[in-house]
């Protein structure tokens, strides 16, 4: 219990946002078991061309707040911890919540552009997101080596990122409405690592410059002064006394 404590807090200290995401899955998930919740969570979070018809322009964002079965709730909360979380670290919490609002609306965008050309059914989840913390990885690191699961053999991440960038916009042709929400993401993604939207954060270092005390010089360095030339009025006796 105790080491389970220190690693929560320790996560929500060094990514409260990614946390904040990871803890909203889990009390949807948890609300969604309920029937009159469920139905509320449907109307009102799952972004679909309907909702966006019926002007809830909130579930362009509500979507990533929302998990509805089991399998999706493990894969989105490992895939936060793993993918999400270190973005949020190496670029800090303020330019993070710009990025993971960028990416969700993105994704929401894409999705409802994919059902209005035909594509049936509503997307959950904060796969968005993470497809743009991928993208953000892979283009940071392309050549880095990734290990994916049931694979013993490691791949290049550029290879894998456009594997998945194939696949998706396969299924986004066939009408998947939550592939066309991964190529939103991804292209958010794209375009905040295009731009340098999301910098590292550059650590300063703050120099304390003390004042120098002068010292004078060496009094050996130090030359007498020549004695002063006598004057001429004092050399020739003018002013001396008369008796």
């Amino acid at each position: 219990n105790n080491a389970f404590s220190d690693w929560q807090r320790q996560f929500s200290r060094d990514a409260p946002i990614t946390f904040a995401l990871a803890a909203s899955h889990l009390l949807t998930f948890v609300a969604s078991t309920r029937p009159k919740l469920r139905h509320a969570i449907v109307g009102h979070a799952v972004c679909c061309h309907r909702a966006l018809q019926m002007r809830r322009f909130h579930s362009l964002v509500a979507h990533a707040l929302v998990s509805g079965t089991p399998s999706q709730l493990g894969f989105g909360l490992l895939a936060l911890y793993l993918v999400a979380k270190p973005v949020e670290t190496s670029a800090g919490s303020q330019r993070f919540a710009r990025f993971a609002l960028a990416s969700v609306i993105a994704g929401g965008c894409a999705t409802a552009v994919s059902q209005s050309l035909g594509a049936s059914g509503g997307v959950t989840g904060s796969g968005a997101l993470v497809y743009a913390c991928g993208a953000v990885w892979i283009l940071r690191n392309p050549r880095s080596p990734v290990h994916l699961f049931y694979v013993a053999r490691p791949f290049q991440a550029s290879h894998v990122g456009a594997a998945l960038v194939a696949w998706d916009s396969l299924m986004a042709v066939c009408g998947h409405p939550g592939s066309a929400a991964h190529l939103g993401g991804a292209l958010a993604g794209w375009v905040f690592h295009r731009y340098g939207l999301l910098a590292p954060r550059s650590r300063f270092t703050v120099r304390h410059y003390s004042h120098q005390q002068v010292r004078p010089p060496p009094s050996s360095l130090v030359q007498p002064l020549p004695p002063p030339a006598p004057d001429a009025a004092t050399a020739g006796g003018l002013f001396e006394p008369q008796t």
